[in-house]
């Protein structure tokens, strides 16, 4: 396949890890798929492609692969996972793993020349999997990585867009939807008038906004950083809540310590009643000690609701 320019320039970084923040389709299948292959033909080595789950590692890349390694593969495995054997220049045969990041403890002890992170914005918990399971299988070989996603808020992938700027391994890159020539304006533009600013920024723009989809919008001057650790003090400890009229239902969970807001939580479902959305929140008000709840004061009979079971609603300003 041949590679877009910005395809290209991403493929000549020598960077040992390289972090690619781009619009929906903008071609991040077709560089996966690439990388991998250039790799696998003119080296003997073990490659890892991983997905959110094992079920989008097989419908975004599984196809592509065959059909693309199609002539040197000497041996495929769809059960119990997905694997490829193909023959390389060398004479010897490369291995091609495909996984889903909630099986990511499976891999732990395992050895890869190179790791291809899918979505990355929509792996939970993703520094502890990055820096407990996956980064050792790098160490014996020092093999890379490359991180790719469209951007969900201020979450880790933000953290891991900046690595650049601490750590001279790292190398971030950053297109658009429209960066892609196969994509017609027209469709995009289509598009821009069908979502509202934050969205169409973030998912075809590729821009980091604030969390999207929730009715309470942090202020422009605040920082937004990941954690893991969900026990340390903090000066506050809130939740916004979208009931989900014109989007999914949408929550989010942050923590403010050194007048810093640290995203700790996000929930997104579709096809929830008022009951089951107020279970989530009574849920995560007892395992995140919240101190208040802002829900979307467009709905006001859903949140007369939560204080009828005693949730400390406060009033949200859509316009903040």
């Amino acid at each position: 396949m041949k590679l877009t320019q910005s395809q290209a320039t991403i493929a000549q970084s020598q960077k040992r890890f390289r972090v690619i923040n781009c619009g929906r389709r903008w071609g991040k299948t077709t560089l996966a798929v690439e990388e991998i292959k250039g790799k696998a033909v003119y080296s003997e080595c073990v490659i890892c492609y991983i997905a959110p789950t094992i079920g989008q590692a097989r419908d975004i890349a599984w196809a592509m692969l065959k059909r693309e390694l199609q002539p040197i593969i000497v041996k495929a495995k769809e059960s119990p996972a997905l694997e490829l054997e193909v023959r390389n220049i060398k004479g010897t045969t490369s291995i091609i793993k495909l996984r889903g990041w909630e099986a990511i403890e499976t891999l732990r002890g395992q050895f890869f020349d190179l790791l291809i992170l899918d979505e990355v914005a929509s792996m939970r918990n993703f520094w502890i999997g990055w820096h407990e399971v996956l980064r050792p299988t790098l160490t014996d070989r020092i093999g890379d990585a490359i991180f790719i996603s469209t951007p969900k808020g201020y979450n880790h992938f933000w953290t891991l867009y900046n690595k650049q700027n601490e750590d001279n391994d790292y190398q971030s890159f950053h297109f658009t939807s429209y960066d892609n020539p196969y994509n017609k304006k027209t469709e995009l533009d289509k598009a821009k008038t069908e979502l509202d600013d934050n969205q169409f920024a973030q998912e075809y723009l590729a821009d980091f906004r604030k969390v999207e989809g929730l009715v309470y919008n942090l202020p422009d001057d605040l920082i937004i950083a990941p954690l893991e650790d969900l026990n340390i003090k903090t000066e506050d400890r809130i939740m916004g809540v979208d009931w989900g009229f014109r989007n999914p239902a949408a929550i989010w969970v942050g923590y403010l310590k050194d007048k810093v807001w640290i995203t700790v939580d996000e929930w997104e479902k579709t096809q929830h009643t008022t009951a089951e959305i107020i279970q989530v929140i009574k849920n995560k008000i007892s395992e995140h000690k919240i101190t208040k709840v802002y829900p979307d004061p467009a709905e006001p009979d859903r949140i007369e609701e939560c204080r009828r079971v005693v949730i400390n609603v406060r009033e949200a300003n859509k316009d903040v």
